[in-house]
């Protein structure tokens, strides 16, 4: 797979950079051919960006419910003492 690293104020392509299956798999979470084309890719990204979007919606979801979940054995009160407490070691 080719990593293309471009300049975003004007455009200009700074380098080239052919990457292996592995490194690919580490930057981008999968791999695609190296033979791929630039439309490949491009579409290759737009699938992946919606995927992990959902995912990072799901996990958020997730994280929320099980927060609640966490904070039911605890009064409003006890709830807002410990919000306190935390602020107050941020501070």
């Amino acid at each position: 797979m080719l990593q293309t690293n471009v300049n975003a104020a004007n455009g200009e392509v700074k380098n080239v950079v052919d990457l292996g299956r592995d490194e690919a798999s580490k930057l981008y979470g999968s791999w695609c051919s190296p033979s791929a084309t630039a439309a490949t890719i491009v579409s290759w990204c737009d699938k992946r960006i919606q995927i992990y979007t959902e995912w990072i919606a799901n996990c958020e979801a997730l994280k929320k419910a099980n927060q609640i979940q966490m904070c039911k054995g605890f009064s409003p009160d006890e709830l807002r003492k410990m919000a306190e407490a935390m602020e107050a070691e941020e501070a």
